[in-house]
């Protein structure tokens, strides 16, 4: 399940774009009238809703592009235009958080 596509958001939305785009489609696809929907589009949410969770889902998930989490961060860098890739330290302290878990 690709969570921007479930979202209708583009990789590079911010927390209030997806924000945003979540609370529109939990008022068309409500509990009670497509539980299903609802439960895909919560699921969506829950994996990109911060900049932290969007990146470790890109980090680590199955289906991110390239063979290892290293490489999958990179090509997520380079396709982030807006914003300047994060600093070598900053790179570091960040990959070693994330393998603690």
């Amino acid at each position: 399940m690709d969570p921007y596509e479930v979202l209708g958001v583009s990789p590079q939305a911010d927390d209030d774009t997806i924000r945003k785009a979540y609370l529109e489609l939990v008022r068309r696809f409500s509990p009670d009238s497509d539980p299903e929907a609802f439960k895909r589009i919560s699921q969506a949410y829950e994996l990109v809703k911060n900049e932290k969770l969007r990146l470790e889902h890109y980090l680590f998930n199955r289906d991110a592009p390239g063979d290892t989490p290293f490489h999958a961060f990179l090509q997520r860098v380079r396709v982030c235009e807006k914003r300047k890739p994060m600093a070598f330290e900053q790179m570091k302290v960040y990959l070693r958080k994330c393998t603690k878990k």
